[in-house]
């Protein structure tokens, strides 16, 4: 929020007739979000040591008015600095930062104050609660091995006579187990606490909150009944909710669902609850944490230390390459299966970061069903019949053992670069319930020992490790020249005024995360106080974009609305298809990609303004889709670039527009189909096509 802003709101709150108005009861008479009040707040502690100031004088009302006219570009009070101070970074001088950050004790803490910033950030956009900042943040850190494709979808249904969330939902994500054809749903629910406490001397403090007991089970409560009234027919009620009455339907349709699971989502630290498994309609109800232990392991993981003993006392017996040729070294070892699955247990996808391939869910037709059947009926044959895994790794441990053979010790930056499919479907073998203890694979570890070439060298054992099969593009997670040209594009270009109109310095910049908590630990590695606050608004959170987001507005703007509303991995595979392997952006190109992501979130901002029930991320792909094909040719994408805005005729054209993409999305041509798979349907693009050529001919 800028100064000019919150001086506005500040003067329509202090009282007429001149008379001060504490903190607490300016608290009390406000009912903006908490950032909004905190930086008013900092204002009129700003309006009152004007006041004070020798020569001034006059109420409050008058002073803040006079500052209001009197306020130039770089937002000060009569001469008081509105900007944060970076003279201090110890937060007691009345005179530092403009809204102080509590000091954090340990690495735990500091995420959470990171995370509630980037809340707070969303948030004071105007279009989340804190809450539901908090289920898009966390939606957008699920990898695909987490979860499908999540979407936020809050309803609530309170009570009128306890007051407690009788049916409650905050997300959903819909798919198949594919294990004996049962159905899996997952559900999500959230609870968000700030981690900081206002402290009316300026000097806030922070601690993790923690979630417990009583109110944790009467959440789970609320969305179980969620699932005991869908199977009864809630959809049937949900006139005036679309997207949670697809979702109810979707439970009640579903003949194979086997597993619900609740998904608790927090930023506080869940310790004591009721985790009983049970059954609604012969459907079993399994709960889960996410909290914020979980969420900083998600994006703030620790490296990769392997320890090979872990899988075989004394290490796991290896035969190491004969010719000593000085570029590498490599070593033949046999491992357990009940290693490799504690492995990606613990490391999950990042395993698998320097692999072309992704791990592809196992339906009853690919091969990892066929691992999975060969783990579950023939575990014994699984070494004869598997090609093994080649993998990567830094400071390699090898020692000889007593045998006078050799073992691999321990190591660090393990990566998997061939056999993801086996060492994933191990992973959930396992969850399934199927003993490995039967399962061995054979495996081949390479050292860079040149580590100049080591980035080079690892992509290149990646790539060939696969070529036994033909690799095709969309088979690549991450085109690693497009991405490190992307990155570099983001620190060369600059924009020359702020970005989608929000509260950041002339001067900040876009950044692209090519790898997951890039941006997080980019801001942990500053030392300061006041170097992460310089950092931030360099970067502001708001200007951070990911691989998939890429794909998302890059999708939208190729008029293949269908692909977004798959979901962002399977979108960023269509992505990555749609482009030659050598492609690699230039500076135009970035350019026009920050056009895009102008576009749609005014769109986003538009159609939330409206109060659109549901379906907000279909209807906007959909309308800024309809926007590139019948008004892209005249659209100056440089302009929006250079002004970081939309113009006010366009503008208008999406807010009239959405109405119509609404209209059509959510009547789909069969009655009674999800919305949600209607709009995945290119069919629905092409009717959409022919109706608004029928409307405007």
């Amino acid at each position: 929020m800028s100064n000019e802003t919150a001086m506005d709101l500040l003067l329509a709150a202090l009282p007429e007739d001149g008379t001060s108005l504490s903190n607490k009861k300016l608290q009390d008479k406000l009912t903006w979000p908490r950032a909004e009040y905190e930086r008013v707040r900092e204002l009129l502690l700003q309006a009152k040591r004007v006041k004070k100031a020798p020569g001034k004088g006059g109420s409050l009302r008058r002073v803040l008015g006079a500052a209001r006219d009197d306020a130039d570009e770089a937002g000060s009070v009569d001469g008081v600095s509105m900007e944060e101070s970076d003279e201090s970074d110890d937060g007691d001088s009345e005179e530092a930062a403009a809204t102080p950050m509590p000091a954090v004790t340990n690495p735990k803490e500091e995420f959470a104050l990171q995370l509630h910033v980037d809340l707070e950030s969303r948030r004071s956009a105007g279009r989340l609660t804190y809450e539901q900042a908090l289920v898009e943040y966390a939606i957008e850190s699920f990898g695909d091995e987490q979860f499908e494709e999540p979407y936020a979808c809050t309803y609530v249904d309170v009570d009128s006579f306890s007051g407690e969330a009788r049916l409650r939902i905050d997300g959903y994500d819909l798919h198949e187990d594919d294990d004996d054809d049962r159905d899996l749903i997952d559900l999500f629910v959230v609870h968000a606490a700030s981690p900081v406490s206002p402290g009316l001397d300026g000097k806030p403090s922070i601690s993790i909150p923690v979630f417990e007991g009583a109110p944790v089970n009467a959440l789970f409560r609320a969305v179980r009944r969620f699932v005991e009234e869908s199977r009864r027919n809630l959809h049937l009620e949900l006139t005036s909710d679309p997207e949670a009455r697809d979702v109810a339907r979707s439970i009640k349709a579903s003949k194979n669902l086997a597993r619900v699971n609740i998904n608790l989502i927090t930023n506080a630290e869940v310790r004591q609850f009721d985790r009983t498994v049970e059954t609604v309609d012969r459907v079993e109800i399994v709960k889960r944490v996410l909290d914020i232990n979980y969420l900083r392991r998600l994006l703030l993981p620790d490296s990769i230390e392997v320890d090979f003993s872990a899988g075989q006392p004394g290490g796991i017996p290896c035969v190491p390459l004969p010719d000593k040729n000085g570029a590498y070294r490599s070593f033949l070892a046999v491992v357990p299966g009940t290693f490799l699955f504690q492995l990606y247990d613990k490391y999950k996808q990042r395993l698998l970061e320097a692999n072309v391939r992704s791990y592809l869910r196992a339906n009853n037709k690919s091969v990892n069903h066929g691992i999975i059947e060969t783990i579950r009926e023939r575990p014994e044959m699984f070494f004869a019949y598997n090609n093994g895994i080649t993998a990567t790794a830094d400071e390699l441990v090898v020692d000889a053992t007593p045998e006078g053979g050799w073992a691999l010790v321990r190591c660090r930056n393990l990566q998997i670069v061939n056999g993801g499919q086996t060492t994933a479907s191990l992973f959930h073998a396992n969850l399934r319930k199927i003993p490995l203890d039967k399962v061995f694979v054979s495996m081949k570890i390479n050292e860079v020992i040149d580590r100049s070439r080591a980035a080079e060298v690892v992509q290149k054992i990646s790539y060939y490790a696969n070529s036994q099969n033909k690799v095709n593009f969309s088979d690549l997670g991450a085109n690693q020249g497009f991405h490190v040209k992307l990155q570099k594009l983001a620190q060369e270009e600059v924009p020359p005024v702020p970005a989608l109109a929000r509260d950041v310095f002339k001067g900040s910049q876009w950044f692209y995360e090519r790898m997951r908590g890039q941006y997080q630990n980019a801001v942990a590695l500053e030392l300061t106080k006041a170097r992460k606050r310089d950092y931030q608004r360099k970067y502001p959170k708001s200007q951070v974009l990911t691989k998939t987001d890429v794909a998302r507005y890059s999708m939208i703007w190729d008029q293949r609305p269908y692909d977004v509303c798959f979901g962002s991995e399977k979108n960023y595979v269509r992505f990555l298809k749609r482009n030659e392997p050598n492609f690699e952006p230039d500076a135009a190109w970035f350019r026009a990609l920050i056009a895009k992501v102008i576009l749609t979130e005014r769109c986003d901002a538009i159609v939330y303004a409206a109060k659109i029930p549901g379906y907000k991320s279909n209807i906007v792909a959909y309308t800024v889709a309809l926007l590139s094909r019948v008004r892209g040719k005249e659209l100056d994408l440089e302009t929006i670039w250079r002004e970081q805005k939309v113009d006010e005729t366009t503008e208008k054209w999406m807010e009239s527009a959405s109405v119509f993409v609404r209209a059509h999305i959510t009547a789909p041509a069969t009655e009674g189909k999800n919305v949600g798979e209607w709009s995945k349907k290119e069919e629905c693009w092409k009717s959409l096509l022919t109706a608004w050529a029928a409307k405007n001919p």
